[in-house]
């Protein structure tokens, strides 16, 4: 299921109900140096012109393709090679609660320019169980009857808001059919009454849609786990 407040939406994995930590992350890319050759990158050392001084000036010599023999022995040497490890920063609640605890240094490790971009808040009170209580719902959510389901979808939004299944499409241009969506802003049905703002960002502003009469649990559900994962977003931004 997807959460959000106001201008942004959160991401609860319904397939790991173990998960007792809330996080806020960006998720970062590695280089790999045998894709890097094979991509032909003009700024891998393997293709890259050499120029030799001479006494007449400088003579220069065209780059030449890696041979497959160094393509394996620099991927052998790269695996070889341990990849640095950085540790997801961890605050523990309490001390997020308590004004006398200096947790400045750990969100730089957590959010700074060598940081992983994550931030974990450990022993929330009451999060697992909310988030149990949530998550629930999800496969009842997904068995409703399919007209009930439409009834939840909303297009304008570009299925942004409620339901959503197949409406994304792959890199291969055919729908994602493996996974069901539920979106909603769990602090504010209507976000906004102004209706040019409902028009620029409908995905964002737009009314939430619930399954009142056939699935009433959620609602209650939905927004109480969201105004926690809020609340705690806005105490850590505080500090």
């Amino acid at each position: 299921m997807e959460t959000g407040a106001q201008h942004y939406k959160r991401f609860v994995q319904v397939y790991n109900p173990s998960q007792s930590t809330l996080q806020l992350e960006i998720r970062m890319a590695s280089l790999n140096h045998s894709t890097y050759l094979r991509r032909s990158s003009a700024d891998s050392p393997l293709l890259r012109p050499t120029y030799t001084k001479t006494p007449g000036g400088f003579s220069y010599r065209p780059p030449t393709s890696p041979s497959s023999s160094a393509l394996r022995s620099f991927s052998e040497m790269s695996s070889q090679i341990p990849a640095p490890t950085v540790s997801t920063v961890t605050i523990s609640y309490t001390e997020l609660k308590d004004p006398s605890a200096d947790v400045s240094e750990k969100i730089e490790l957590g959010f700074g320019p060598n940081g992983l971009g994550i931030l974990s808040i450990s022993d929330v009170p009451g999060y697992p169980l909310l988030r149990q209580n949530l998550l629930h719902l999800a496969p009842r959510l997904a068995r409703l009857p399919e007209e009930v389901k439409q009834e939840l979808e909303d297009p304008n939004s570009r299925y942004n808001i409620g339901w959503s299944h197949g409406k994304e499409k792959l890199e291969s241009g055919k729908p994602d059919l493996l996974k069901g969506s539920f979106y909603a802003n769990p602090i504010l049905d209507l976000p906004t009454t102004e209706l040019s703002l409902v028009q620029r960002y409908p995905s964002y502003c737009g009314p939430n849609i619930w399954p009142r009469r056939a699935l009433p649990e959620l609602e209650p559900a939905f927004k109480a786990l969201g105004k926690l994962i809020l609340d705690v977003g806005l105490l850590l931004a505080s500090l």
